[in-house]
């Protein structure tokens, strides 16, 4: 039996363990990746370390640091054999202890996934409207374009802007350019159909890709956009000054890159925005 201050670590990755802690007071925390990470797992009285690497006879592969100063049993590799194989009831226990570290550490990486899962989701997700960021856009709209060329289907993108945005928050303040963006975001969500793609692509412009569509429909789309827009018909709008978009469409050709496509979609809008604004134009 010992006594074992707090801080001491008992067992390390890199360096060989002989033996089986019993923990009869205090408590101990085992971190999976290094020490100065936040702890992975708490072990109090009653419970027991190092049999994983006794059993297997290898190199521990997580760090034990003593966090509350303990009163630990300490087996030795023979010892700990020798009582097994003589007593059924603790082999038993050893086997509950193993399974409970098994699920224990199942648990930790089906938590892990998750995290893993949330910050990628996050990673594609613009956090002022909720749409899909550029970054997203580079990647989704790219296997669209290619899908495109190798099926031979038409393929429209959209270009859409907020219109006199900056005299809009100048005149009515950030936190109203906010909810403006935020509403204008919703409604082309709102009018756009299940398969088409939707993202913001910077500043006050989003972003529009049609897959299967031609110019007809294209600008028939394009033109419902900025009517809900305009027209204030969306629930989003409530409250807020009145709103306009300008929009520029260009349609997939042969030759084409993402970057050519959306180059030919700004041009678009430039076009619609020198046209006085609130308008669709194509290219």
């Amino acid at each position: 039996m010992i006594e074992v201050p707090e801080g001491v670590v008992l067992i390390e990755p890199g360096k060989s363990n002989d033996n089986l802690y019993v923990l009869l007071e205090g408590q101990v925390d085992v971190h999976l990746t290094t020490p100065d990470q936040p702890y992975n797992l708490r072990l109090g009285q009653g419970e027991c370390v190092g049999e994983m690497s006794l059993i297997e006879a290898c190199e521990p592969s997580a760090y034990v640091i003593v966090s509350a100063a303990s009163r630990m049993l300490v087996l030795s590799r023979d010892t700990m054999w020798s009582l097994i194989n003589a007593s059924h009831a603790l082999a038993r226990n050893m086997l509950i202890t193993l399974s409970s570290r098994v699920r224990q550490g199942n648990d930790a990486v089906r938590y892990s996934i998750h995290r893993q899962s949330e910050f990628e989701s996050l990673a594609f997700v613009d956090g002022l409207t909720g749409l899909h960021n550029r970054r997203w856009l580079d990647q989704a709209f790219r296997r669209q374009v290619e899908r495109g060329q190798r099926d031979g289907k038409p393929l429209a993108v959209l270009m859409v802007d907020i219109d006199h945005f900056k005299r809009f928050n100048d005149t009515h303040g950030h936190l109203a350019g906010d909810r403006a963006l935020r509403a204008v975001a919703m409604t082309l969500n709102d009018n756009i159909r299940p398969g088409d793609l939707l993202a913001r692509f910077g500043g006050e412009e989003f972003a529009v890709l049609l897959p299967d569509t031609g110019q007809e429909p294209a600008l028939a789309i394009a033109e419902r956009l900025r009517r809900a827009v305009s027209n204030a018909v969306s629930r989003h709008m409530a409250g807020l000054p009145a709103i306009s978009i300008s929009i520029g469409e260009s349609q997939l050709r042969a030759d084409d890159t993402l970057e050519s496509l959306l180059d030919r979609a700004d041009d678009a809008l430039y076009s619609a925005k020198t046209a006085g604004r609130n308008c669709v134009r194509w290219a």
